[in-house]
């Protein structure tokens, strides 16, 4: 099975079993082929092999190949072949992570959560010490009804953050949203 997570710029290589189709027959090599196609950022198709046994398929990328592939998520469809026939096996999404290699210039690994603290910290510290007109109209620009809302907010991105960071995973999805009547809600 396709791994949830693959790295541009790494060599990419998984086997899988051979499927058994929905009328219970074994799609085994040589009589079936396998391939996946992958949309997302970018187009991606990869070949598979038989494996020596001829028990499932061997599915391999090499660097080269997947250096310059864009990241993000990708939707990846393995597929079985038999002469003019096509099966589709199974649809997955699989997350593209950036090759740091090719990146130019910096790269911005904060989470959502860190980058909406920051820019929140950043607009309290502008309007510290200003009349409470131009720290609401501050809010307001940014999405808030009123300073209460953005303190709210902050107190739950901080919570995020923390939360982030003792998970040891800062690449998590971001809070859910909600909006109501234009305000931005975490």
């Amino acid at each position: 099975m396709i791994p949830s997570t693959l790295k541009a710029g790494d060599s990419w290589l998984w086997t899988d079993e051979a499927p058994t189709l929905r009328d219970g027959t074994k799609a085994t090599p040589p009589d079936y082929t396998q391939s996946y196609s992958a949309q997302g950022p970018g187009l991606i198709a990869i070949a598979s092999t038989a494996l020596p046994d001829g028990t499932g398929f061997l599915n391999y990328v090499a660097a080269a190949t997947t250096k310059n592939y864009p990241d993000g998520i990708y939707v990846f469809d393995r597929y079985v072949k038999k002469g003019v026939d096509r099966y589709t096996i199974s649809s997955q999404r699989v997350e593209l992570t950036k090759n740091l290699e090719t990146v130019q210039g910096g790269f911005d690994s904060r989470s959502w959560a860190q980058k909406s603290l920051d820019l929140i910290e950043q607009t309290i510290l502008s309007n510290l010490g200003k009349p409470m007109l131009t720290q609401q109209s501050a809010a307001t620009m940014i999405g808030y009804r009123d300073w209460s809302d953005m303190m709210s907010t902050r107190s739950k991105l901080i919570l995020e953050v923390r939360s982030e960071l003792a998970s040891n995973d800062p690449t998590r999805s971001p809070t859910v949203l909600r909006y109501r009547r234009g305000t931005l809600s975490v």
